[in-house]
Parts: structure tokens; C-alpha cells; sequence
């Protein structure tokens, strides 16, 4: 009911009613928003809910978040949160938008709807990925997801059976091998991908991420900036400064030829600070002509934030209301 009731206020076109949520919205926050920016990541956006895909968000769920984002919030660029960095002022309620991977339905759904409010954000884009059209993460989910058989016998990778029998025995599959797989270096993920291929019975035969082409258009929006995700997306926990910078840089070179642009703004693979990067590829971000560079680290973006360790923020929350408070309480971090 309570959930209607927000809904219903988001709808309304009274300039009354949406000033008295803004300062809701500083009530919530206890005046923290004049001073941070919250960044909010996500993959893809779906037309329909994913059975497998912790990464997939309803494109209503979307549409809705975007709803409020864009009438009690503050989008602003990540140019502009750079500018924040460098001493510059910042609106309060300010919000980043951010997406991992470069996504098809990133250009297919979820850019009408950013164009349906106004609103900007940056993709931070796999190389590897739009050329190939696949990353891996998918194509594990499609080969457990699609295999007929009952069970997988992967001793190639170390794991001699693999129970997929059921939604739920394939859930924890997927969960299995993605921890496994994300830990290998680049060559090892994919000799792995393979087995798992071979052994499923259920290559992918479709497209995930967006075309060359596609990734032109979508660069080419006033709305949208193009960001760096790295060329393979290694765990950079798990290759070293050198390989790493290569990868990077092989990336920023295809992304600036491809879309004309220069790439400026970075997103660790994975993302996690001491787990899954380090000081040291830290650093080599920091070498190259990278401006800002971004984790999947909760919190928020203050004036005192590394350039190279910016955090954000999940919204994961499917309830409208819950996922407000949830954004407005983002602030305290």
C-alpha cells in the first residue's frame, strides 16, 4: 500500500508535491547530499525478469528508479564529479549513472528510457567483449541455464559433477563456476569456458553485448560518455602490473578509435579494492591517461575520494520505496 501511495506521488505533476519529496530527501539524508555523490552501477536491463541473472533489472523496476531519480535527484556527469573532485561545486542530491560491460540491452532498452527523462550516464565497455559479442559470465549462465543433461562432469576444470537438475541446483552451478572462473587468468578462463561448453551441449548462439556499430551510437549521444571496463576483463588480482597495463591500454586504444572520442573515465573488472585489484594496479591506472576511476565498493563520492577509488552503489532493491530510502541513506556512507 505505502509503495503505491510513493508511486503515485512520483506520477503527479504537482511542483508542490515533488519540492516537499526533495526535502524529504534532505530529511532522509540529513543534509549529506550537499557534500557527496552517489554512483549507481548497473549491467543490464532486461524486457523481461532473469531467472539466473543477478545483473539483470526489469526494465520497470528501471524505468521507475529512473522516475524518481530524475524528479528528486541531481544527475550529474562523471565530468562533472571529476570537476567535484577538483574543488569544484557540486548540486546536492547529486547522482551518477553508471553501467558494467557494454551490454546490447544498454542501447536497446535502457537508453530510451535515460532519454525518456533526460537523464546521462556512463558505460564503462569490455573491449573483448563487443568484438566477440559475448563475455563470459553469460555464457556460463547459458550453458548451465540450456544444458539437457542432469548433471556435468567438468574434471578438465576440477570439478567432477556438477548436479543440474533443478532451478535451484543450477543457480548454485552458475554460482560455482563463475567464482571459479573470474579467479583464472585470461587463457585458463577461457580453456575452462570451453569444457564447460563442450561438456553442456549449449553454445551461445546469440549476441549479449552491444555491436561496434551500436557502441558508435550510443557514444554519439549527448546523454551518454564512454568509459574503459579493461579489454578482457581480468580479475587484475590474478595477472600482473605489466599484463595489466597492456590489457588497459589496448582498450583505451580500440574504444578512442572506434567511437572518435578520448576515454578518460576507468572501472575495475570486478571491482572489489584488495580482493580483486590492488595498490599496484592502481597505480598503473593512475600512469595512464586515465582521469577517474571507479569500484563496486558501496559508498559514496566525496571531495576528499581518490580520483582512482571512487566508490558506488547497488540498487538492488526491486521496491520503489525501499530502494529511495535505500538511496537516500547511501548519503550516511
Amino acid at each position: 500500500m505505502l509503495e503505491q501511495v510513493f508511486k503515485k506521488c512520483l506520477v503527479s505533476n504537482s511542483n508542490t508535491l515533488t519540492q516537499l519529496m526533495r526535502i524529504l530527501v534532505h530529511f532522509i539524508a540529513c543534509f549529506q547530499s550537499r557534500k557527496k555523490i552517489t554512483a549507481l552501477i548497473y549491467h543490464r536491463v532486461s524486457l523481461e525478469p532473469a531467472k539466473f541473472d543477478d545483473f539483470s533489472l526489469p526494465v520497470e523496476i528501471f524505468d521507475w528508479q529512473m522516475r524518481l531519480v530524475s524528479k528528486l535527484f541531481n544527475v550529474i556527469t562523471m565530468d562533472q564529479a571529476l570537476d567535484f573532485l577538483e574543488g569544484g561545486a557540486i548540486p546536492s542530491r547529486s547522482v551518477v549513472i553508471t553501467f558494467d560491460d557494454g551490454y546490447m540491452d544498454n542501447y536497446t532498452v535502457a537508453l530510451p528510457v535515460l532519454k525518456k527523462y533526460g537523464l546521462c550516464a556512463t558505460i564503462y565497455v569490455a573491449g573483448d567483449a563487443i568484438i566477440s559479442g559475448k563475455i563470459w559470465n553469460e555464457e556460463v549462465t547459458h550453458a548451465v541455464s540450456n544444458t539437457a543433461k542432469l548433471a556435468l562432469h567438468l574434471p578438465k576444470i576440477g570439478i567432477e559433477t556438477l548436479l543440474v537438475d533443478s532451478l535451484t541446483q543450477k543457480v548454485e552451478a552458475i554460482a560455482t563456476l563463475k567464482a571459479l572462473f573470474k579467479k583464472q587468468n585470461t587463457d585458463v578462463r577461457d580453456s575452462f569456458l570451453h569444457e564447460l561448453v563442450l561438456e553442456s551441449g549449449s553454445p551461445v548462439s546469440e549476441r549479449y553485448m552491444m555491436t561496434e556499430g551500436q557502441l558508435q551510437e550510443i557514444a554519439a549521444e549527448p546523454l551518454i560518455s564512454i568509459g574503459c571496463h579493461s579489454m578482457s576483463h581480468p580479475m587484475l588480482s590474478y595477472v600482473s602490473k605489466d599484463v595489466a597495463r597492456v590489457d588497459i591500454q589496448n582498450s583505451l586504444d580500440y574504444l578512442q578509435e572506434l567511437i572518435e572520442q578520448p576515454v578518460v573515465h576507468f572501472a575495475y573488472p570486478y571491482g572489489k579494492y584488495g580482493e580483486d585489484f590492488h595498490a599496484e594496479h592502481v597505480n598503473c591506472v593512475a600512469d595512464l591517461p586515465i582521469k577517474t576511476a571507479v569500484t563496486t565498493e558501496w559508498g559514496t563520492i566525496r571531495a576528499n575520494s581518490s580520483f582512482y577509488l571512487l566508490k558506488r552503489f547497488t540498487p538492488w532493491n526491486l521496491n520503489i520505496l525501499h530502494f529511495f530510502i535505500q538511496l537516500c541513506k547511501n548519503y550516511y556512507r
